[in-house]
């Protein structure tokens, strides 16, 4: 009893941060869905694929070769691979329908999110109930958290932090940094944003241990001590890594035109102005928002994270300074660009705001500590209630709806001599590639449930199109 009493704080804060999060799901009877019609449906076909992988239901038998970009093959490794998120919804979907279970999936991230870092908190940080509850609610459903709910690969960052805590287990038990070599390793094979940040954090924090006298002492030691199980670690990495890499490579897909990369640019201001409920309602009014551009995570928020960060007296030097890196890398593109052409995998990042992830747990750490300083109670829980209130977003966060979504896949009626199906918009007059776009996940959505292949695709890598090939009966008029 007096370890469920323990964890009050954690259940209430993961119960309001759900509830942030998912009400517009909740409210609607379960009727709308996180996200877009364009990324969330496509990231669903994904772990659709796996589902019937495990089924072997043709034509998916084969795990790499998700059945669209027809002819080609090795489609999975186009875009994230989701491996992670697949081994959470396919045994959900055993039970719910698709829509339901790519929801539970999202929750399930989100729990799992809060729940490594509340362990991670207490046992190594050895902070309060509320302090540790406190930051796992930055860390998991802060602001920019949030606004990424159409990109829910990111959300899998539980498998870093569950990295973490298994390296830190074994200064006792060496064997244990194996198997958090492993989750390092499905955190590549699940987002490979979120795999490359890690090794780009780690060496960001390698060359700021270099820059100051006493860090790098604690380095050179740390190296000495235990620079045979590091080896020996990434050995093992390297070999769990490699048929990731290979299906990567085969698709060229490492690396963005930089064009596109600048098109993502953003700016430090886009860093103060977000869309937080409380900001717009007292501050402005912010038109325009984009995920991919925009990075606030509230002005109180920001004001209190830096309160903290000057109270701060453990690596204030450290966290100050990746915190700067960080933002310059995001705001200056010309440093982007030296990351693009010389560091491994740097092209790959095409939206700069992914580095942000880097500053979450920091942020969530501050925020605990910060929590856990003050004295007087009554100030303490004012700053929570302000904070918490301040994450709930205005940003259309559930964008698509089930009856929508079985609405476009309904108005297409599929010849059952057709194996292979291509929705013609090539006589549609549009300038809008987010439109196209929908179209192509549509083509594949009404593969899916036609258990056939589609020339449609949606990836980081395009393939080429082949629909002049196929049967006229088979090539869909657009609805």
């Amino acid at each position: 009893m007096k370890k469920i009493l323990s964890l009050k704080y954690a259940i209430l804060f993961l119960i309001l941060g759900l509830g942030i999060f998912f009400y517009p799901f909740f409210t609607s009877n379960f009727e709308a869905l996180a996200g877009d019609y364009i990324d969330s449906r496509y990231i669903v076909y994904l772990l659709e694929h796996f589902w019937l992988y495990v089924q072997q239901i043709a034509p998916h038998q084969a795990l790499w070769s998700p059945p669209m970009y027809y002819p080609s093959t090795n489609a999975l490794a186009t875009s994230d691979c989701l491996f992670g998120l697949g081994l959470i919804y396919v045994p959900f979907r055993f039970l719910f329908d698709s829509y339901n279970s790519f929801m539970l999936t999202i929750i399930a991230l989100c729990t799992l999110n809060f729940a490594s870092f509340y362990y991670l908190l207490k046992k190594y940080f050895k902070f309060s109930d509320l302090a540790c509850a406190f930051g796992s609610f930055i860390f998991t459903f802060c602001l920019f958290r949030q606004e990424q709910l159409r990109h829910v690969q990111i959300f899998s960052q539980f498998l870093s932090v569950f990295a973490v805590i298994f390296f830190l287990k074994s200064k006792d038990k060496k064997w244990f940094s194996f198997i958090g070599t492993i989750f390092l390793a499905l955190q590549l094979y699940t987002s490979f944003y979120l795999g490359w940040l890690f090794f780009f954090a780690l060496g960001l924090t390698l060359i700021i241990f270099l820059c100051f006298k006493d860090y790098r002492a604690q380095l050179f030691s740390f190296i000495k001590n235990y620079y045979k199980i590091i080896l020996s670690n990434l050995v093992f990495y390297a070999i769990l890594i490699t048929p990731l890499a290979y299906h990567y490579l085969q698709n060229e897909v490492l690396k963005f035109p930089f064009e596109v990369v600048k098109m993502f640019q953003t700016t430090f201001l886009n860093g103060i102005l977000n869309n937080s409920f409380l900001d717009n309602l007292i501050f402005f009014k912010l038109e325009g928002f984009s995920e991919n551009t925009y990075y606030g995570l509230g002005i109180f928020t920001t004001l209190f994270l830096i309160y903290g960060l000057i109270k701060l007296k453990t690596y204030r030097r450290y966290c100050i300074a990746i915190i700067l890196c960080v933002l310059s890398i995001m705001n200056f593109i010309f440093i982007e660009k030296i990351i693009y052409d010389y560091v491994i995998g740097g092209g790959a990042i095409r939206a700069l705001v992914r580095y942000f992830n880097i500053l979450i747990p920091i942020f969530a750490i501050i925020s605990a500590y910060t929590i856990q300083n003050l004295n007087k109670n009554v100030i303490k829980w004012l700053i929570i209630i302000l904070i918490a209130v301040e994450q709930i977003s205005v940003f259309p966060l559930f964008e698509w709806t089930k009856t929508g979504a079985e609405k476009i896949i309904n108005s297409y009626n599929v010849p059952k001599t057709c194996n292979v199906i291509f929705i013609d918009y090539s006589r549609i007059p549009t300038s809008s590639n987010i439109e196209l776009d929908k179209y192509e996940v549509d083509g594949m959505w009404v593969a899916l449930r036609n258990k056939i292949y589609t020339v449609h695709g949606y990836g980081a890598s395009m393939q080429p199109r082949t629909q002049t090939k196929l049967q006229p009966e088979c090539i869909l008029e657009l609805k």
